[in-house]
């Protein structure tokens, strides 16, 4: 070992009638592009007013394109969405998405929107959070995109991350679907009202019917089972609004 940096020192500072051998030059490494990261803006609730909602959203519309938005998927109960497993209780949600995170606050902590927010105040329930999306991936919002939305609070994480977590992808991608968001409760940003104490999985299918083939399948049948001794899951399904 001493040797090998006798050998190097002398490498480094060895000169031939005074002029030092110079190093080569390493030539210069392109610069890793870091894949894009969509941020979502994730709002859930209710208005007690019908007519305050048509106000607000009208004056949020016009501010939100400002901010890089790109598109949202809308839940309503009853009209195209609704739980499938476990208890959470059925509300409105608005899934929108922005080019990153900071898009998302920018617009969010704007003078323009907290303006337009009062509107609204005292008006709704409304919980309000930021997600950072799957690197690489965007939310297609089509017309006739579907998804669906878990909710955990996990119980057994070994069981989930070794029975589970590296099977399903296989199935959702064989049905078509693309995971969008995979969240725990660290990730998630809250940034109005008191966001619920749980992970979020965000899946996106091409059609309401990929959608009920993946979740009727056998494959995920048998997945289902194990996924529901591993956690208190609630699972909400958002399909395309009839027009």
């Amino acid at each position: 070992m001493r040797g090998g940096r006798l050998v190097g020192s002398i490498l480094l500072s060895l000169a031939i009638n005074g002029q030092a051998i110079a190093q080569p030059v390493q030539p210069a490494q392109p610069a890793q592009l870091q894949p894009a990261q969509s941020g979502y803006l994730v709002v859930s609730g209710w208005y007690k007013d019908l007519a305050v909602q048509r106000v607000y959203t009208d004056a949020m519309r016009k501010v939100i394109r400002d901010y890089g938005y790109q598109g949202a998927v809308v839940a309503m109960p009853v009209v195209n969405s609704r739980v499938l497993e476990g208890n959470w209780a059925p509300r409105f949600m608005i899934l929108a998405r922005f080019p990153s995170e900071q898009d998302v606050k920018q617009f969010w902590w704007s003078d323009a929107y907290q303006e337009v927010k009062k509107l609204r105040v005292g008006q709704s329930v409304l919980d309000v959070a930021e997600i950072n999306g799957l690197p690489g991936v965007e939310a297609t919002f089509g017309p006739e995109s579907a998804y669906l939305i878990f909710y955990v609070r996990l119980t057994d994480q070994a069981r989930f991350l070794k029975e589970y977590a590296p099977v399903a992808p296989a199935v959702v991608t064989r049905h078509g679907g693309k995971f969008l968001i995979r969240a725990g409760r660290g990730d998630i940003e809250t940034l109005e009202g008191d966001w619920m104490n749980a992970s979020m999985v965000v899946v996106e299918f091409p059609s309401a019917q990929a959608l009920r083939a993946f979740w009727n399948s056998d494959d995920y049948r048998r997945l289902s089972e194990i996924r529901k001794q591993t956690g208190d899951w609630s699972v909400v399904e958002i399909l395309p609004m009839k027009r």
